[in-house]
């Protein structure tokens, strides 16, 4: 667990491996870096069995353990930071621009808007909820949080926009079209709609 390297007189200094290294042979010679996806915070190592597997949700570096970054996660023994990978309601930016912490080629993760959802974890987009439903669930995981559009209303995939005056909706409208008229209004005879957004 000691390095030979600095001389003093009549011989060398030893110095103690630095944590992340390790040194079996006495003698000559540098001391070794622990194994990707492995770490150590001992000093003075003899042996590689002082390199333990790097943890999940982590990435290490032969002296440290990271974490992973906000919205991602890793397997054990991740040897670097582009081992974690975006958790399901999460996805890469979109636009590529770095804001925070740098991640799989200077992306982050970013929760999936409300209206989207995305079930599997890496690369990848949020997907919208279907036509006629709706969601204001910030980083789902699942297309069960979107919810079926009630009567009376049309929806986008994050909002429910009631249907103009006069008019009314079957559950599941997703779009402004499915109000209809109700009994005793009928469609402006010009045609133009004051009504509608």
């Amino acid at each position: 667990g000691f390095n030979t390297s600095t001389p003093f007189e009549g011989g060398r200094v030893c110095e103690a491996c630095r944590p992340g290294t390790y040194k079996e042979q006495g003698g000559a010679g540098p001391c070794l870096e622990c194994a990707p996806g492995t770490y150590s915070n001992v000093t003075a190592a003899s042996s590689p069995s002082v390199c333990l597997l790097c943890p999940a949700g982590s990435w290490c570096s032969a002296a440290a353990v990271h974490p992973c970054p906000p919205g991602s996660n890793s397997t054990p023994g991740a040897g670097g930071v582009s081992a974690c990978a975006c958790v399901p309601g999460f996805s890469p930016r979109s636009d590529g621009f770095n804001t925070s912490t740098p991640f799989e080629g200077g992306r982050v993760c970013e929760a999936c808007r409300p209206g989207t959802y995305k079930e599997q974890g890496g690369a990848g987009p949020c997907l919208e909820c279907a036509p006629g439903t709706y969601s204001n669930v910030t980083a789902a995981s699942s297309p069960s949080v979107c919810l079926l559009c009630p009567a009376g209303s049309w929806c986008s995939a994050a909002a429910v926009h009631p249907c103009p005056p006069g008019s009314n909706s079957t559950p599941g409208a997703g779009g402004v079209s499915a109000c209809a008229c109700v009994p005793g209004f009928s469609p402006r005879s010009d045609g133009f709609n004051t009504s509608t957004p």
